[in-house]
C-alpha cells in the first residue's frame, strides 16, 4: 500500500485481512478457552465429542474469514477538513473523526503477526479521549512513518508557531540512551521478582481451583501423591520449594523484561521524545516535548549496587489513557537518567531549592494502625505467648520501614521546579515545573489545626501529587507561590 494524498480515501494493505482475521480469531479463542480445556480433558472419556469440537473449531475460523473479509473491504482512512477521518463496519457504520490539533501521539506497535507480515498498526490519541482514539490495524512501516510525519507535521503548522517550531526542530536525531541484553537482565534481577514469582502462582492455582473437579478427576493419582508428599514438614523439601520459587521468579521477571523491554531506545526528534521496545509486541511511542508534565525517578538498594535508576515520563492526558500516554524506562546508568532529565528541564538540578519534611505525627498515625490492628488480631485469636513473639517482631519491621519512610518523605521547591520525594525501602522521586501545574488544594482539618500543619495536593492533566502534614505557614506560602506561578505563566505548553 502508498499512501496517496490523505485528502482522497485510502485502504488498508492486503496484509490487513490477515490481520483482521488473526483479531477475530483473538477475541472467539479468549471467550471460549476455558470451554476447550474442559472439552481437551474429557475427550478420553467421551471420544465421540471431537466431532462437535472440529464442526465449532471450522465454524469459528468461517466466521473469521467473512469478518476479516468485510471489515477489510469497509475499512478506509483520510484527512479531511483538518481533521483525519476513519470509516470502518459493515453491520453497525462507524466514523470516527478527530481534529488534527487535538493529536496526542501517534504510537506505533507490532505483534509477532505483524512483525512475520511487515507491518504495523497505528494508534492516534487525542486530548480528552478516554481510551484510544483512531487506530490502523495494518500498515507497512514505511507507509506508517509517513502517515506520523505527515499528521505531526499538519498538526503542528496548525497548532504551533514558527518560532516553536524551529526551536524544536534543532532536536532532530538526537539519540539519548539503549538497553543491552545484559541491562535488562541487571533490571531484572534488581527488580521486584517475588512479586513476578507470586503472579505466576496465583495464575497456575486460579486455573486449577477454576477446573478442580476436573483436573482432580483427570490426573487425581499425580495430586495424591503431590498432597502426601506436603503432610509431613520435611525441612529439606521446604528448602528445595523456596529455593525453586526464587529461582523461578528470577527466572519469569527475565523473560517478562526481555520480553517487553527489549533492545529499548530512546531519542530525541522534532516531534519529542521517541521510544521503540519490545521483542514479541513491539512499540514506537512518541511523547510530545512541550506536553511533558511530570519525571519521575527511583532506585532501591540493590539498583544502587548496579548504580541502575528506573524511569517514568508522562504528559498530559486523560485518565484512562495517561499510563500510555508515557515513556517508561525499566532502569538505566545514574549518568543517562542525569542527563536526561536535565534534557528534559534544563537547569533543575542546579536551582536553589528550599525543603521541607513531612511531620513526624503523620507517620506515627500510619505505625499505629499498622501495629495496634495486627496486635489485637492475634491476642484474640492465637495464644499470647506466640502473639507476643510475633507482634515483637511485626513491630520492629514495621517501625524500621515507617522510620525510613519518615525520613525520605521531603519536598523541594525552587524558583521554577517541585521535586517531591518519598519511599522506605527505595526512594522515588517526582519532578513537575510550577508552569505546568493546573491547580492546587490546600487541606487542614481540626486536628491539624491544632498540631500547626496542613497538607498540599496539587494537580496536573498526568497525575495527582500529595504533600501531607507539612508546617501551616511554608503550606500557605507554597500555595501562595504556586497559584502565582501558575496564574502568570505565559508559555503555550497544552
Amino acid at each position: 500500500m502508498k499512501i496517496k494524498s490523505l485528502e482522497s480515501t485510502n485502504r488498508l494493505p492486503i496484509e490487513g485481512l490477515a490481520i483482521l482475521f488473526f483479531k477475530a480469531l483473538y477475541r472467539w479463542g479468549k471467550s471460549l478457552w476455558a470451554i476447550y480445556i474442559i472439552v481437551f480433558l474429557k475427550l478420553e472419556k467421551h471420544p465421540e465429542i471431537i466431532y462437535y469440537l472440529y464442526l465449532s473449531i471450522g465454524s469459528i475460523l468461517l466466521l473469521c474469514i467473512i469478518h476479516a473479509i468485510l471489515s477489510y473491504n469497509n475499512f478506509s482512512f483520510q484527512i479531511k477538513d483538518d481533521s483525519f477521518i476513519v470509516k470502518k463496519g459493515y453491520l453497525n457504520k462507524e466514523t470516527k473523526s478527530v481534529p488534527l490539533e487535538r493529536i496526542q501521539t501517534v504510537n506505533i506497535k507490532q505483534n509477532i503477526i505483524q512483525q512475520i507480515l511487515g507491518i504495523v498498526q497505528l494508534d492516534i490519541d487525542s486530548a480528552g479521549s478516554k481510551e484510544k482514539e483512531i487506530s490502523l490495524p495494518a500498515v507497512r512501516f514505511k507507509q506508517a512513518k509517513e502517515l506520523e510525519n505527515i499528521l505531526l507535521s499538519k498538526k503542528n503548522a496548525i497548532s504551533i508557531d514558527g518560532d516553536n517550531k524551529k526551536q524544536e526542530t534543532s532536536t532532530e536525531g538526537k539519540f539519548l540512551l539503549s538497553l543491552s541484553i545484559k541491562d535488562l537482565i541487571k533490571i531484572a534481577i534488581s527488580d521486584n521478582i517475588f512479586k513476578a514469582g507470586l503472579l505466576a502462582l496465583s495464575f497456575i492455582y486460579g486455573i486449577y481451583n477454576q477446573y478442580k473437579e476436573i483436573l482432580e478427576e483427570r490426573f487425581s493419582k499425580e495430586i495424591e501423591d503431590i498432597g502426601n508428599s506436603l503432610t509431613t514438614v520435611d525441612w529439606n523439601k521446604i528448602t528445595i520449594l523456596l529455593f525453586s520459587f526464587f529461582i523461578l521468579s528470577i527466572v519469569i521477571s527475565i523473560i517478562r523484561n526481555v520480553l517487553i523491554n527489549y533492545s529499548l531506545k530512546l531519542s530525541l526528534s522534532s516531534e519529542g521524545y521517541k521510544i521503540e521496545k519490545g521483542l514479541f509486541n513491539k512499540k514506537y511511542t512518541i511523547l510530545p516535548i512541550k506536553k511533558i508534565q511530570t519525571y519521575t525517578w527511583s532506585t532501591n538498594p540493590l539498583r544502587k549496587l548496579f548504580n541502575i535508576v528506573t524511569i517514568s515520563i508522562k504528559q498530559a492526558s486523560s485518565e484512562e489513557i495517561k499510563s500510555k500516554n508515557a515513556i517508561n524506562i525499566p532502569g538505566c546508568y545514574e549518568t543517562m537518567e542525569k542527563r536526561l532529565k536535565n534534557t528534559i528541564f534544563p537547569e533543575s538540578n542546579i536551582q536553589n531549592y528550599t525543603s521541607e519534611k513531612t511531620k513526624l505525627i503523620y507517620f506515627l498515625r500510619i505505625l499505629s494502625v499498622l501495629i495496634l490492628m495486627p496486635l489485637i488480631s492475634l491476642i484474640i485469636l492465637v495464644d499470647l505467648k506466640i502473639a507476643i513473639i510475633v507482634s515483637t517482631i511485626w513491630t520492629c519491621i514495621i517501625s524500621s520501614i515507617v522510620y525510613k519512610a519518615s525520613q525520605k518523605r521531603i519536598f523541594y521547591l525552587s524558583k521554577d521546579y517541585l521535586i517531591t520525594q518519598r519511599g522506605s525501602i527505595g526512594t522515588k522521586k517526582k519532578i513537575v515545573p510550577l508552569y505546568k501545574i493546573q491547580s492546587m488544594k490546600y487541606k487542614q482539618s481540626i486536628f491539624m489545626k491544632n498540631k500547626n500543619s496542613a497538607s498540599l495536593k496539587i494537580y496536573t492533566a498526568s497525575e495527582t501529587i500529595n504533600i501531607p502534614f507539612i508546617s501551616e505557614n511554608i503550606a500557605k506560602e507554597t500555595y501562595d507561590y504556586i497559584l502565582y506561578k501558575i496564574e502568570n505563566k505565559n508559555i503555550k505548553w497544552m
